[in-house]
């Protein structure tokens, strides 16, 4: 069987990062059969549980690991490349990040997030950066889903959510 290659996975990152609609979403506010535990992940579904609301992409980067690099994802070091430089220093993996602000989705815990490509606002609110669920008149794809420990956001606070999808 054949292989993507390095190019053909910095081409997707490249392709993924110029979507003008990647929402991350978060939901599932109802506890988890074992709080300790959160259940796997599953790859065949369309939406994630209990969104609550839905918050525009803040930044995106191509990354590659780098053990002297400045941003920290779970536990791996990444250095920004250009994308003037994708195809001479190849990077495999896209990082996103996301900021809800104090004011923005009055959630109190949550436990599980997803992002989606192609979301379309409801009428009336596509100038907005975040969306409640009933905003949103179609979710788009969900690309990738993650299930937590659970998580209290307290309103003043702003919320960074970082994620590092490899291509």
């Amino acid at each position: 069987m054949g292989k993507v290659t390095d190019l053909g996975r910095t081409q997707r990152a490249i392709d993924f990062k110029s979507h003008s609609s990647i929402w991350l979403a978060v939901g599932q506010t109802s506890a988890w059969p074992d709080e300790d535990n959160p259940p796997d992940e599953e790859v065949d579904i369309s939406t994630i549980d209990e969104v609550v609301g839905y918050k525009l992409l803040t930044e995106s980067w191509l990354v590659k690991e780098d053990a002297d690099g400045v941003l920290e994802v779970g536990g791996t070091f990444y250095s920004k490349v250009a994308d003037v430089n994708a195809n001479t220093e190849k990077p495999v993996h896209l990082y996103l990040k996301f900021e809800i602000e104090p004011d923005e989705l009055t959630i109190a815990t949550y436990r599980q997030i997803g992002i989606f490509v192609d979301l379309v606002p409801s009428e009336g609110n596509a100038s907005k950066s975040s969306l409640l669920a009933a905003e949103v008149s179609s979710v788009g794809r969900l690309v990738y889903t993650s299930n937590e420990l659970p998580v209290t956001r307290q309103t003043e606070t702003r919320h960074v959510f970082e994620v590092v999808l490899p291509m």
